[in-house]
């Protein structure tokens, strides 16, 4: 029974994942905003020898400044405004902002950073293959 169901789902997610049509423009306007690149900023000071729970509260702060001064991301901080929230934070910081950045930056197992992605992919088809050999 449990075995039907799959292979039917299988079925019906391969139909639908084949004529989706995927609107980037919108995709990427929707990831703007919303700080949730908060973490990496924490994580940009934990690399600068930052304690994570002091790096999370200087990341709160800037979050705060943002917010206060009507922005709607903190990487529309200047870095002049970021080096009062902590004077480790420079001019590179914008680098690890992006939503493009932050995805990448997460490379562990299951994590959606391209490299993470592939092995992942890669360990997927392994699997099945040795599924369908038995």
């Amino acid at each position: 029974d449990a075995l039907d169901c799959v292979q039917g789902n299988i079925i019906v997610f391969e139909a639908m994942i084949a004529s989706a049509r995927w609107n980037k423009e919108k995709m990427a306007a929707s990831c703007e905003g919303g700080f949730a690149n908060a973490t990496d900023l924490a994580e940009y000071l934990v690399r600068k020898g930052v304690p994570f729970r002091t790096a999370h509260g200087i990341s709160a702060k800037a979050v705060r400044m943002a917010i206060d001064a009507g922005l709607s991301k903190i990487e529309d901080l200047c870095v002049e405004e970021f080096k009062k929230c902590s004077p480790l934070i420079e001019d590179d910081v914008y680098e690890i902002l992006s939503p493009e950045a932050c995805v990448e930056n997460r490379k562990t197992i299951g994590a959606p950073s391209s490299e993470s992605t592939s092995v992942q992919i890669k360990a997927l088809i392994a699997f099945c293959k040795k599924g369908l050999k038995k």
